[in-house]
């Protein structure tokens, strides 16, 4: 998703498993850090810097956004797919590709594609593989989500399919996020 949305050469899921694979990031297509994200995806496409980072402020997430990054974000998955709170068993990553800030008072929506000066109020807008739909999300319900990845699903642990945790645990994903952009001019 990530790839078509920056209008780069697709790569088959496949492909992208299999090398994955051979890093030792993954062996089912789980993947428990944003560190191995940022590297397997700076792997696939070279051109795209990719830089595993902390969970952005309201203003930073903005402007990365404005600058034409993308931010995929870890966080517990409900069944509606929006963001909840298991303690991360139900994580999965989105991609976070534009924002809403509504401001009271006003009678219509305009694009801008400047800094708005109260953030307070932030949507995001998400993508992810559960839906071929765009989703709006409130910030800081995704923020509280990210937060609470804690464990693996006991239930997926005790499957007979081995997955690939960190030895960090979900610590590799609690609070961390992956910048993507075409330029390396990413906001500090």
């Amino acid at each position: 998703m990530a790839s078509s949305a920056l209008h780069l050469p697709s790569k088959s899921i496949d492909d992208i498993l299999r090398v994955a694979k051979s890093r030792g990031y993954t062996n089912h297509g789980e993947l428990f850090s944003a560190s191995w994200l940022s590297e397997l995806a700076h792997e696939l496409w070279p051109t795209v810097s990719c830089v595993a980072a902390k969970f952005p402020s309201k203003d930073k997430l903005v402007k990365l956004l404005v600058q034409g990054s993308l931010i995929l974000i870890p966080y517990d998955c409900d069944r509606n797919h929006e963001p909840t709170c298991r303690h991360g068993h139900s994580a999965h990553w989105c991609i976070i590709v534009g924002y809403l800030c509504p401001k009271a008072g006003l009678d219509s929506v305009s694009w801008v594609n400047t800094i708005p000066e109260d953030t307070n109020n932030l949507y995001v807008f998400a993508l992810h593989g559960k839906s071929r739909h765009c989703a709006l999300w409130d910030y800081d319900s995704l923020l509280k989500s990210n937060a609470n990845l804690f464990e693996v699903s006991p239930k997926r642990l005790k499957d007979n399919e081995k997955y690939v945790v960190p030895e960090e645990g979900l610590s590799a994903l609690r609070g961390q996020c992956v910048i993507v952009s075409l330029s390396h001019a990413i906001v500090e």
